[in-house]
């Protein structure tokens, strides 16, 4: 009967904390930011919509009125959407073997897949801009293209 008390002694001291439980459960891996036309879309989609844009096309951002790479990462699916909506052609670069071999994280597949997706976006992009060369307009179309999408952020990076 004491070795038995014992033994479950010994296992109530190696239950880790509240708090601890807590804090381990806080850290997410690959948080889901939002979700368009409920696909999802996460942290490591972004981070690969980062390296691709900055290697690949050599920016920062896509948009020329977005303020931070989140609002930017938001604004590249939704034209990405919408170009593939009005099946919008863009002839995507190739990739070089440097770029391959500095982007070697992520598999080839998606690599392309992103390359093809950010050229349509660009492309979509430069008409709207040219289109609707006032900041004002050009935030209601992307407001207008949240609601045709239905957005719903996931996320405490979107205001």
């Amino acid at each position: 009967m004491a070795c038995v008390l014992f033994l479950g002694c010994g296992l109530w001291a190696a239950t880790p904390a509240s708090s601890d439980l807590t804090s381990a459960s806080a850290t997410l891996v690959n948080e889901v930011l939002f979700t368009l036309s409920g696909e999802a879309r996460t942290q490591r989609d972004m981070e690969l919509y980062r390296d691709v844009l900055a290697e690949v096309f050599d920016k920062k951002r896509i948009g020329p009125y977005t303020k931070s790479l989140p609002e930017d990462f938001l604004l590249s699916q939704l034209a990405s959407r919408e170009a593939s909506a009005f099946d919008l052609q863009a002839e995507p670069p190739s990739l070089s073997t440097a770029q391959k071999k500095k982007l070697s994280a992520y598999p080839p597949e998606e690599l392309e897949r992103q390359v093809r997706e950010l050229s349509r976006a660009m492309a979509l992009i430069e008409i709207k801009e040219n289109q609707l060369k006032q900041e004002p307009r050009f935030t209601s179309w992307v407001d207008l293209l949240k609601r045709k999408y239905q957005l719903r952020v996931k996320s405490a990076l979107y205001p």
